[in-house]
């Protein structure tokens, strides 16, 4: 067995089990936009309404919508124009969420034409997310990946680069990229570091991920760069995939399929990490019943929350081991579930690549004719270059050299 990559924050295991909520491969639970708004459906609703509170004066009813959480702001931002209009500034203002877009996106163009996401959902958004990897080395492009994040989200105000793996203290080089990014941020946007601390940081402890403030939204460009931990910033409450375009024609076929792959992972990374959060509320949720490590030949013994988790985090144990028979039932649900997503994503991929077929016949070429007047023609894709450069029919390209290999 070897030691987990994952990084879980304490706490996770008292939240309510939503085992529909994916993961990183190195520990970051995120959720999909429909999962963000969700629970609204889950609130008691009356037929009644409040009809005074039109007449309430406006700073009391500005107080009234600041007590909404993310759900209900999204029902009154369909509902009268005055509620739609501060609802929805008080939706996207919300500083613990944060929307993860990928960052080679806007490294490689980031026209609108190119993204798989809802443009006007894009152009409200405050606080955007990017995933990195720490061996990205991206400074000839970064002017231009900033113009590309302030044309899909003009409102942009907050940029948080999350990285999975070694704080970037560790890696000097790595480091120096993402200052780099800094310093040359538009004036305005503030911008943040998301990365596990040092492992020699958390003597005695789980590794836990902390926030940095790389620049201030007052800066001006080219400013020297002090990395400073954030101990009062909010920490990320919510990473949230934005809602993505309609999936229409051929083009939409494939988005689909890359889609159903990233949740079928999302999810398949998340289901030993919600077993731990299951097991430990078993036992100490409402009750307090020490128990053992079953993996045979390991004698750790757990007398307090968290410590299982930080246990299966360090040794690697917990996917064989076994659970409580409500948990055990719980998750053979949960592995079948997983099971009926791989089916409708290998489906999906299927569907597409059957009809795309195999370099040099002519299924192959006709396919990639119609891809290509889909992307010159359809008002969700269409872009003013050389449709042979458009970032989507690239981007199938890749898919095709890497399943060639």
């Amino acid at each position: 067995m070897f030691p987990s990559p994952h990084v879980i924050d304490e706490g996770y295991w008292r939240e309510p089990l939503d085992l529909s909520i994916s993961m990183t491969l190195g520990g970051q639970f995120f959720k999909y936009f429909h999962q963000h708004i969700y629970p609204i459906m889950n609130v008691a609703t009356s037929e009644s309404s409040f009809y005074q509170y039109a007449e309430l004066p406006a700073e009391l009813q500005l107080r009234i919508l600041q007590q909404c959480h993310a759900p209900t702001l999204f029902q009154l931002m369909h509902t009268t124009r005055d509620l739609r209009i501060e609802s929805k500034k008080l939706f996207f203002s919300d500083q613990t969420t944060w929307y993860r877009i990928p960052v080679g996106h806007l490294l490689l163009g980031g026209l609108p034409g190119e993204s798989m996401y809802d443009l006007d959902f894009l152009a409200s958004i405050e606080q955007l997310d990017f995933k990195c990897f720490l061996e990205i080395t991206i400074y000839a492009g970064i002017g231009q990946f900033w113009q590309n994040v302030q044309r899909l989200c003009p409102r942009i105000k907050r940029v948080m680069f999350s990285t999975e793996g070694a704080s970037f203290h560790d890696e000097p080089h790595v480091f120096g990229c993402y200052r780099k990014m800094a310093q040359l941020c538009p004036r305005g946007i503030d911008v943040f570091f998301y990365t596990p601390e040092k492992e020699k940081e958390a003597v005695g402890r789980r590794v836990k991920r902390v926030l940095w403030r790389l620049r201030a939204a007052h800066q001006d460009l080219d400013t020297s760069i002090t990395p400073k931990r954030e101990e009062h910033f909010n920490h990320p409450a919510a990473i949230v995939v934005p809602p993505e375009k309609p999936y229409r024609g051929r083009v939409g076929d494939f988005l689909k399929s890359r889609t159903l792959w990233n949740k079928f992972n999302g999810q398949r990374f998340a289901a030993k990490m919600h077993r731990a959060a299951a097991i430990e509320k078993h036992y100490f949720e409402g009750r307090h019943e020490p128990f053992g490590c079953s993996v045979t030949g390991c004698g750790a013994w757990f007398e307090q929350p968290e410590q299982y988790t930080t246990h299966l985090l360090a040794t690697g144990h917990g996917p064989d081991e076994t659970a409580p028979a409500s948990v055990e039932a719980l998750f053979a649900e949960n592995t079948k579930r997983i099971q009926r997503l791989r089916e409708e994503q290998i489906e999906a991929h299927r569907y597409f690549w059957n009809w795309w077929g195999e370099w040099p016949t002519e299924q192959r070429n006709m396919a990639e004719k119609e891809v290509m007047d889909q992307l010159e023609h359809d008002a969700l894709y269409a872009e003013d270059k050389p449709v042979a450069n458009h970032g989507l029919l690239l981007m199938i390209h890749d898919v095709e050299d890497n399943q060639a290999v």
